[in-house]
């Protein structure tokens, strides 16, 4: 790869970073100011997963400009991106639980949820407080895409295992968790039991259900592949090039899909021409009433 492609890589990956940072950043202030995604617990925890991968966005868009200009990126981004991913799929396995609490019905107090939602962002904290610390490095080579541990500093390799059996070990519940939620829905079926009050349950969580497990599918695909890729994968600048874009088209473009696909009122916000066109449609049949 040229120096010419490391730049035109760098010019669309601060584009793309840029542009959906900005999309999300819109998408969260309108779901903070809106009653309804306030006050329920599962649009609570969304909002939180957004916030953490907002925080992601600077890494990326440093990452962008590094590769263009041919500089060394400032590290306290890209220490907080990484940070932020351990936050994220905490949050995540929060919102599971929020999930099979409701689906299942299940009678536990409601405080553990916000007990594990603070632990998640403390456990970000405590990574980032040591990555800023003289024990740990993280950092991206010169001619390179994906962000590595300096395993020439003493405590790096120690954080990386670490961080990295918290997040298979989170990812791991999170899939006991939908899986009790699939067989469960199996069961009613198959079981007949699937009636009228349980099918409105799951219909009405349905969306937050489906964003749920699209973002479990694809952090854990990426985390496998981050973590595990080196055995099986070609060790190729290109396969850097299409990881970390997988990277930050998983944390940036696909939540930004999910929450206009998930809420309406989002996404009506978001595209104002449609409530105008809306608008103006009442107008002209209220006339010829």
């Amino acid at each position: 790869m040229g120096a010419s492609d490391f730049q035109i890589f760098g010019l669309v990956f601060f584009i793309t970073a840029t542009l959906f940072g900005l999309l999300q950043v819109r998408i969260i202030y309108i779901m903070i100011r809106t009653v309804t995604f306030r006050s329920r617990e599962c649009y609570q925890l969304m909002i939180h997963i957004g916030v953490a991968q907002l925080l992601m966005t600077p890494g990326y868009v440093f990452i962008g400009l590094s590769r263009l200009f041919t500089f060394d990126p400032w590290l306290i981004p890209l220490k907080m991106m990484v940070s932020c991913v351990r936050v994220e799929i905490g949050l995540s396995f929060v919102l599971a639980l929020n999930r099979l609490k409701i689906i299942l019905d299940l009678e536990y107090p409601h405080m553990l949820h916000k007990i594990l939602t603070v632990a998640s962002w403390i456990v970000g904290v405590v990574h980032f407080t040591f990555l800023l610390s003289p024990c740990c490095e993280y950092h991206i080579q010169a001619y390179h895409y994906i962000t590595r541990f300096d395993y020439n500093i003493s405590g790096s390799y120690m954080l990386q295992r670490v961080g990295s059996l918290y997040m298979l070990g989170m990812s791991g519940a999170t899939l006991v968790a939908y899986t009790v939620i699939v067989l469960y829905m199996i069961r009613k079926r198959f079981k007949l039991l699937f009636n009228k009050a349980s099918h409105n349950v799951i219909s009405k969580e349905k969306s937050i259900l489906i964003y749920a497990v699209v973002r479990f599918i694809c952090d854990s695909t990426l985390a496998v592949l981050y973590h595990f890729g080196a055995h099986f994968l070609p060790t190729d600048v290109w396969v850097e090039a299409i990881l970390i874009y997988s990277y930050q088209f998983n944390n940036l473009f696909i939540p930004t899909f999910l929450y206009l696909v998930v809420c309406k009122s989002v996404r009506k916000e978001l595209i104002p021409w449609r409530k105008v066109a809306k608008v103006h449609s009442v107008q002209v049949t209220t006339s010829v009433l």
